[in-house]
């Protein structure tokens, strides 16, 4: 969504109406608000909790304040928030509203531009530096929330709900598909593997005999991108060797592992 800062507006211009381009014209404002200025009774709208500042928080209580019992069902987000990122997009694991104010770190030379889920009620994004954006988004639903056309570092994140702001728990996503080695390995009778898958994928974990039989299948099921532990208990096979074989889409990888009893 874009807004241009010279434009009148709903609310925020005073006429009662409060609407997705006031929001648009508050988050300009939080941005830059040396280009975007607002007067004393614009911030006092704008303000929506009173406490001297426009934040995220206002943003979520507005949009809070527009959508009302349409938004009710979104509220489920309580203590913590839950983001999972790479060098080039960020991901929301919780279901439910929230509203997100990120600091992006980036190349000069780049020329990064920044792609918003187009199901967010609302987001933006702006260059505030050389090498700095800042992007504010707020959505009720999980998901890829924004990608970006060049590699960039998470600076900072602030999120906020209804009832305030919470906290952030931010993990790193792999970004290839691996296979850590077996550990114990010789083994006896369970042997464990880490292993990352960097999308979205169909994973299929299957045991091997010396002879190439299938004794037995780990997983067989859709992934979501993260970092696994995968724990096979060969208590009823004897000792040997066995291969185990990791099929994600067209990639395949083998470990070979020995049990001893």
């Amino acid at each position: 969504m874009f807004f241009n800062p010279n434009e009148k507006i709903g609310k925020v211009k005073y006429n009662g109406v409060l609407n997705v381009i006031d929001l648009l014209a508050i988050i300009w404002h939080i941005v830059d608000p040396d280009n975007n200025p607002f007067d004393s009774q614009q911030f006092g709208i704008a303000d929506s909790n009173q406490d001297g500042i426009i934040d995220i928080l206002d943003i979520v209580n507005l949009i809070n304040d527009i959508l009302g019992d349409d938004l009710a069902r979104s509220l489920t987000v309580k203590d913590q928030v839950n983001l999972k990122y790479t060098s080039y997009s960020i991901i929301l694991e919780n279901d439910g509203f929230i509203g997100l104010d990120l600091t992006l770190e980036h190349s000069v030379d780049d020329n990064i531009s920044f792609d918003i889920n187009q199901e967010s009620i609302v987001g933006e994004c702006k260059t505030v530096a050389e090498s700095i954006s800042r992007c504010i988004i707020a959505t009720d639903q999980s998901g890829e929330i924004i990608r970006a056309s060049a590699a960039f570092k998470i600076l900072e994140i602030k999120a906020a709900i209804p009832e305030g702001y919470v906290e952030v728990n931010l993990s790193e996503l792999p970004i290839e598909f691996s296979i850590g080695k077996a550990y114990p390995n010789p083994f006896n009778p369970i042997v464990q593997f880490d292993y990352s898958i960097p999308i979205k994928s169909d994973l299929l974990i299957q045991v091997y005999d010396l002879n190439g039989k299938v004794i037995t299948t780990l997983a067989n099921d859709v992934k979501n991108p993260g970092n696994y532990t995968m724990a096979w208990n060969a208590d009823r096979y004897s000792s040997g060797v066995y291969f185990i074989k990791f099929a994600m889409n067209n990639s395949v990888k083998t470990q070979k592992v020995m049990l001893l009893k």
